[in-house]
């Protein structure tokens, strides 16, 4: 239904969908909770169409169906692909140029890479991965790292066909699970069976734990350790992931900089801590399991 493109649903449970409002766009490219909030990006039609004539427009959602458009980008900014928290601030991957845009504290957009230096003409996601922000682009289904101001680092090509060829090639998804970022490299609309579409990629930076789960709403236990070559973390006294193994003297990790607890590489911590604890040497698991126990 293509009226259906403008509109946002809300799931309710058993298979229930309820309207969340209509969003004034040709169609909706992405939400993101931002803040306590959620935004959607506009999606206008290639080269013109509804919010592509005078720039894309980025919307707030105000309970019931109420949408409220926050900011305008300028005219050559056509569609929004992607939305991530980085650091604190709200990112947005756009079409035409495939740029970044970060949201500053001050509620105004500045640019922060990548066509400008990469040809890049679309930025389809954005991910957070082991405290980097990460991009799957077009044409040629590159994956780019974020540095710092405008500057990216190229990491894969996942596509080994011509682009020119084959319409053009995209990283449509990039997501962190079990210590690794994943990635697949599609054809424009599916329009090519080739070897490397269908398949999915992967790569480890550095090391890392993770919980691949909903932590829950209420309190819980957390502690995480590193111990000789290897990393764990518990929740609740037991032990729910551990990374690949590591020589120690590969990851010295001494520094001078203060230690930030909830003021991760992604969005800031939203909730209550108590009993914050460091302890010089590792625990083991039946320490932990006794401390999850007071």
């Amino acid at each position: 239904d293509p009226k259906n493109k403008k509109k946002v649903f809300r799931y309710e449970g058993l298979y229930n969908c309820v309207c969340a409002g209509e969003i004034n766009t040709d169609r909706i490219g992405t939400l993101m909770v931002y803040r306590g909030k959620l935004y959607g990006g506009g999606n206008g039609q290639e080269f013109g169409g509804e919010g592509g004539m005078e720039g894309v427009e980025f919307f707030r959602y105000d309970g019931g169906t109420t949408w409220t458009c926050v900011h305008k980008f300028p005219r050559n900014i056509v569609q929004i692909h992607a939305l991530q928290v980085y650091a604190g601030n709200l990112h947005a991957g756009t079409w035409v140029p495939g740029s970044v845009f970060r949201r500053n504290d001050d509620m105004n957009w500045v640019e922060c890479g990548i066509s400008s230096r990469y040809d890049t003409t679309e930025v389809n996601e954005l991910t957070v991965y082991n405290g980097k922000l990460y991009a799957g682009t077009i044409p040629r289904a590159e994956v780019y790292r974020y540095e710092s101001g405008s500057e990216w680092s190229f990491v894969k090509r996942l596509a080994r066909v011509n682009p020119h060829r084959y319409r053009c090639c995209r990283v449509l998804c990039l997501t962190a699970f079990q210590g690794k970022l994943y990635g697949p490299g599609s054809p424009s609309a599916g329009r090519v069976l080739h070897h490397d579409f269908g398949r999915v990629f992967c790569m480890e930076a550095g090391k890392n734990v993770t919980y691949d789960d909903d932590i829950g709403s209420t309190w819980c236990h957390l502690v995480a350790v590193r111990e000789r070559g290897s990393l764990k973390l518990y929740v609740d006294g037991t032990q729910c992931g551990t990374s690949t193994k590591f020589d120690r003297a590969d990851f010295d990790v001494a520094n001078d900089k203060p230690l930030l607890i909830g003021f991760g590489a992604r969005n800031y911590f939203t909730g209550a801590m108590d009993d914050l604890r460091i302890y010089r040497g590792a625990l083991d698991a039946s320490q932990v399991k006794k401390l999850s126990n007071p």
